[in-house]
């Protein structure tokens, strides 16, 4: 099993054999994002009002203040995007190498914009958590367009770009909510997906077209396969409030900001995946390379029993004979012969 990685926001990285309560000193982390340029994380935080830079050692420093509490982030081409205020909110441009304003757009009529992608086409999308409404920004003259979609779920919250099939797909924050897309030729919402978790603060999408949804009141990761097409497996569990997640590219990591924590999470992908396609995340599953949706154990050694080479011995053939303990005539000395002159 990989080792999980946290970062402390104020304190040097750790390594830690599994989950559990990370320290830190930043308030409930919004949103994070990898810049690979400047090998950092940047990660908005809403009570501080501010963006802050966190490199790979741990250190910590303020990138940008922001007039009012900033939310979701991405970084498109070689600028930083960030979301910010309420009614209206607006998005800021930021020099990733200086941390400088260089852009700053209203959207008219926002309430509670949150959630942020960019599409294949040269526009930002930010969904309305306060509105049934996603609004498109097109980079090449900053003008923004208001959709106002009736069959959006309510409490939209994140929102992430299917280059595959030109759509967004949404997350929302109600109880049980779906998961939507919005198809960005036909200006048409669906469901993809019915979820009894709900919730959702973050989506995120991997290099093999896997999608993440963060639970936030689930303490929960969920993935799901590029169609959602299959129940979702559980990725990460026991994780103190999961809010706005990203997807490392470069390292191959899911980045989830632990709101209740103070924190990152930064989880490998061989910590959760699920090779066997038994719908046992590789961290839980105590046979990775087998499907044994059934988890049978029979000998209680943490080996399922149909890729335990001794299944019925709890000590795994403890002197190396080749000759399991249920059936060895000599346990605790190696005899391969099984030779028993006396034939008792």
């Amino acid at each position: 099993m990989a080792n999980l990685k946290f970062i402390s926001l104020g304190i040097t990285l750790t390594l830690v054999p599994a989950l559990g309560h990370a320290f830190g000193s930043i308030q409930a982390p919004e949103c994070a994002v990898f810049d690979t340029v400047h090998n950092r994380y940047l990660v908005s935080s809403y009570q501080l009002s501010g963006v802050f830079a966190i490199d790979l050692n741990g250190q910590t420093s303020l990138f940008w203040h922001a007039p009012r509490g900033p939310i979701s982030n991405l970084i498109y081409r070689d600028t930083f995007y960030v979301v910010w205020g309420e009614s209206p909110g607006n998005v800021s441009g930021l020099n990733l190498a200086t941390g400088s304003e260089v852009m700053r757009v209203t959207l008219p009529g926002s309430t509670y914009p949150d959630g942020i992608t960019s599409d294949s086409s040269g526009n930002l999308w930010i969904v309305d958590a306060g509105e049934r409404t996603l609004f498109r920004l097109r980079m090449s003259d900053r003008t923004v367009t208001k959709f106002v979609l009736y069959t959006l779920s309510r409490l939209a919250q994140d929102v992430c770009f299917d280059s595959t099939h030109n759509r967004l797909i949404i997350v929302g924050f109600t109880e049980g909510a779906p998961v939507q897309a919005y198809n960005i030729t036909g200006g048409t919402v669906s469901t993809l997906t019915t979820t009894t978790f709900g919730q959702m603060d973050g989506i995120a999408r991997d290099r093999f077209g896997n999608y993440y949804v963060s639970g936030h009141y689930a303490g929960k990761v969920y993935m799901y396969d590029s169609l959602f097409t299959e129940p979702p497996l559980e990725a990460v569990t026991n994780l103190a409030f999961p809010s706005n997640i990203a997807y490392n590219w470069r390292d191959h990591l899911l980045v989830i900001p632990l709101f209740g924590a103070d924190s990152l999470a930064l989880i490998p992908y061989d910590y959760y995946q699920d090779d066997d396609h038994d719908r046992i995340p590789a961290f839980r599953d105590n046979c990775p390379l087998v499907p044994n949706p059934d988890q049978a154990d029979e000998d209680r050694d943490g080996i399922g029993t149909i890729c335990d080479v001794c299944p019925f011995d709890s000590l795994n053939d403890v002197d190396a004979d080749g000759i399991c303990g249920d059936v060895d005539n000599c346990t605790a000395v190696a005899n391969q012969s099984q030779a028993d002159q006396d034939q008792d």
